[in-house]
């Protein structure tokens, strides 16, 4: 806690009565202000804030941030000739309202740029809230600024703030300095940054905080701050430090030795199927050194295999190169002295030299969650030659960062190869006219088994199914069952999983639907989704020559907003993501009190960070909801090993798999080794495996004559049907064993074990989704004493005779029953759910 020494003991008095004066002339002038654009119902809903509460008074000052504010001060959302665009007014800017979907008017993916005017009035009107906010003064109480101190110096810089954007230099120039006679210190508005979240960031809120923070704690440091107030100066040197630490807006300060270097970008540009990444490839073939980074399992195994087998381009001859492969969960190495490496983008070394290395999806760089990876490559990677292939969209920032960090960059553009086009009719919900070589698409799972069972029994074609719960190594093989002719699976269903990664003869796309459910409600997807899927239709070479690849929707309504969609331009990826590294956060760490825990560093860091305007923060919430997985171990790990299993792989919509994750991190901590099997224990995954393979003894392979329109199908256990998201969720915890045992060989012992086991339940997979009827189960279904719906319906379509063979047992002596090996001419089925 610093203290007043500069100050007179009156002076002192009169200062904080001054504070707590206008502190409750503010409160009541911005409440006062908030029920003025309230409805009658919402002024009695609302109660008013008490003296000195400041909580409640959050509560308003959160509500009025949040409040959508009309042109006229109203909070309607009707609007008229000269209004702004989206909502913005002229104090400041409002929320982005919900989209709803509309088939008739495009909609704009991203919002109108705010006016300079507009940006300083929001900057303005929200300052008042956040210098309130009790999570403001957290933050500063977690950097070792007390309550009482927070709140003095909160109050002096809200008008040295003010004056700021108000004075004439705000957005004048490239460091938005405002300084003037009457403050000599200079605060800094990154403008370009600031409107680029307000367009592009659904909670651009985030970045105004940020900005707000970073500017209160340069003024607080400063010399003539300190003058004042006299923080202590160990607590002054400290903070100084920690906003050197956040700063990441010079590219070319990070990467050194990849600076030191000359390197030759080639950005490859073109739609899906235009030839961009086999002309890379060509490259790296040709290369002594190099490597191949792409986003998915799929694509580095696929180049891998190609590059062995002499079938990438430049190899026409089948004398294929050596190359290893590596990604997060496996590795195959051919020769320890091959030149060639295929890899997934976060695995890429950034201290071997190379040649050439090839950069898949590289529109990536601007995902929250992944593009951090991307960045890095771009600017770390010691490569003479850098390939990057992707999507017009990426050209612009692309650009900036190789300007950047003073490389050369040379843009190849493609066309693609077969004609795409938008067909003149849907199938008017008609699923009877789906064709050989159709691809359906729909956006969740219980959608794509729904249709798959339709067309099965409408047209008799067995359906490849692909969506993006299933393992990368089920959906090759679903691809290959399609790919391949003569086996009588002609049509693929599938989710937008199948935009990326496989190689598919697909000649027709058919959108079942052209919004997906986010969670809250059913908005449009993106016009860079709905194109890579049309874009997989009509692949080159993988139909008769000059053949073209047809794109339509099962319904009439959505065909005129498709045809809008593919031909319109793509909104450039504004930001290249940036994580923060172990190296940084290790540095953050020792500059913040000891007993901080790892979620509140990542907090600080996100809170802090500032970056350049081409570049935006990943997203760190993941990493933190994952931490307080491991707030019961933090004592335990040292900071690299809560980094590791921070960024582990872990679905956190799965609940067996977040079990299995914590299983994992107690045997580490209390034991030092884990085990597998005694890890995956407790959610019964293996035996969900297990049961599938005794099943699997029972049934055959279902024939042509099976699966013509109008044949009576084979029985269905109701297992086939209810252990799949098991087997999903057996998958998802093997693949996070392996992914750890890479990191920590000596803790996590039974790679083997699980990779045998992962093969096994891919294996099972692949047998389900080959049997499986297609059933919609629905969220909440109920369950009576013979089972879920689901399974009822699957006994409906069995044989009179199969069923009354069917004997009805209590789950709990299944496993009984296992081990007495009962289940050799018995259909058994449990009588609750699996």
């Amino acid at each position: 806690m610093f203290s007043r020494s500069l100050l007179a003991p009156a002076e002192r008095q009169c200062h904080i009565c001054a504070l707590g004066l206008s502190r409750q002339r503010r409160a009541w002038s911005i409440a006062s202000r908030q029920v003025s654009t309230t409805t009658a119902v919402e002024k009695q809903q609302r109660a008013f804030p008490r003296e000195g509460d400041r909580a409640t008074y959050e509560s308003y000052a959160s509500r009025l941030g949040g409040a959508h504010v009309g042109r006229n001060g109203g909070g309607g959302s009707r609007s008229g000739p000269g209004d702004n665009p989206r909502g913005f007014d002229q104090r400041g800017l409002g929320q982005r309202r919900s989209r709803r979907p509309n088939h008739g008017k495009l909609p704009n993916e991203t919002k109108p740029a705010p006016t300079l005017e507009q940006l300083r009035n929001t900057l303005i009107r929200r300052l008042e809230p956040w210098i309130y906010s009790e999570t403001t003064l957290k933050k500063l109480d977690s950097l070792g600024i007390g309550i009482e101190d927070a709140e003095a110096l909160l109050n002096d810089f809200q008008g040295v703030a003010i004056r700021s954007l108000k004075g004439p230099g705000f957005g004048a120039g490239a460091s938005q300095t405002t300084e003037t006679p009457e403050a000599p210190f200079a605060l800094e508005w990154d403008v370009e940054g600031l409107t680029l979240s307000f367009q592009h960031d659904a909670d651009w809120m985030k970045s105004v905080e940020r900005a707000y923070l970073r500017q209160f704690l340069r003024w607080a440091t400063h010399e003539q701050t300190t003058g004042i107030f006299s923080l202590p100066e160990p607590l002054v040197v400290r903070i100084r430090e920690i906003l050197e630490t956040t700063d990441l807006s010079h590219l070319a300060s990070q990467f050194n030795e990849a600076r030191e270097m000359h390197r030759q970008f080639h950005l490859h540009i073109g739609p899906t199927n235009s030839g961009k990444t086999y002309n890379a490839l060509k490259a790296l073939a040709k290369a002594k050194t190099g490597a191949y980074a792409g986003p998915l399992r799929l694509l580095a195994h696929e180049v891998w295999e190609r590059m062995n087998r002499g079938t990438v381009g430049g190899l026409e001859d089948g004398q294929g190169r050596e190359c290893n492969l590596i990604t997060g969960e496996e590795r195959r190495i051919v020769s320890l002295e091959a030149g060639l490496t295929s890899c997934t983008v976060e695995m890429l070394s950034f201290n071997t030299p190379l040649d050439v290395v090839v950069i898949d999806e590289i529109q990536m760089i601007g995902d929250p969650q992944r593009g951090g990876s991307w960045t890095n490559a771009v600017m770390g990677l010691l490569a003479k030659e850098i390939h990057l292939c992707g999507e017009e969209t990426v050209v612009p920032v692309i650009q900036k960062l190789v300007a950047a960090m003073g490389d050369e960059l040379v843009i190849h553009r493609y066309e693609r190869l077969t004609p795409l086009k938008v067909l003149n009719e849907s199938l008017g919900g008609d699923l009877s006219k789906v064709e050989d070589g159709d691809c359906v698409v729909s956006f969740s799972r219980s959608g794509i088994f729904a249709l798959k069972k339709t067309i099965e029994e409408k047209r008799g074609k067995r359906c490849a199914v692909v969506y993006g719960a299933l393992p990368p190594e089920t959906r090759s093989e679903q691809a290959r069952l399609f790919n391949e002719p003569g086996n009588g699976i002609d049509v693929m269903v599938a989710s937008d999983a199948v935009g990326m990664g496989l190689n598919l003869k697909i000649k027709r796309i058919i959108f079942d639907t052209l919004h997906k459910w986010n969670g809250k409600e059913e908005v449009l997807m993106s016009f860079s989704q709905i194109k890579q899927i049309a874009g997989r239709a009509g692949r080159f070479g993988q139909h008769d020559a000059g053949s073209e690849g047809g794109v339509t929707t099962l319904n009439e309504q959505d065909l005129p907003l498709l045809r809008q969609i593919l031909p319109s331009p793509l909104t450039p990826v504004p930001r290249a993501a940036i994580e923060p590294g172990y190296d940084r956060l290790a540095r953050l760490a020792l500059l913040l009190p000891e007993e901080t825990p790892y979620a509140n560093l990542l907090e600080t860091y996100e809170n802090l960070v500032h970056l350049s305007p081409a570049c935006m923060p990943s997203a760190v919430l993941p990493h933190i909801k994952l931490s307080e997985l491991l707030k019961g171990f933090t004592k335990d790990l040292t900071l690299k090993e809560m980094v590791t299993f921070g960024f582990a792989p872990v679905n956190l919509r799965d609940g067996k798999v977040v079990s299995a994750f914590q299983n994992y991190v107690s045997a580490y901590v209390n034991e030092g080794e884990v085990l597998l099997e005694s890890a995956l224990e407790s959610g019964r995954l293996v035996p969900n495996l297990e049961l599938v393979e005794k099943t699997s003894k029972t049934m055959h392979s279902p024939t042509e004559s099976e699966t013509r329109a109008g044949a009576v199908p084979s029985p269905i256990p109701a297992t086939i049907v209810t252990a799949i998201p098991g087997l999903e969720s057996l998958h998802k915890a093997l693949v996070l064993y392996l992914w750890l045992s890479f990191r920590l060989p000596l803790n996590f012992p039974d790679r083997t074990a699980a990779s045998e086991l992962k093969l096994r339940t891919e294996v099972m997979l692949d047998f389900c989704l080959e049997r499986l009827p297609g059933l919609k189960r629905k969220r909440g279904l109920k369950h009576n004493k013979r089972g879920s719906k689901a399974e009822q319906a699957a006994l409906e379509a069995m044989p009179r005779d199969t069923l009354e063979k069917i004997k009805w047992i209590p789950r709990e002596k299944i496993d009984t029953l296992k081990h007495q090996q009962q289940y050799g001419n018995l259909d058994v089925l449990p009588d609750d759910r699996l």
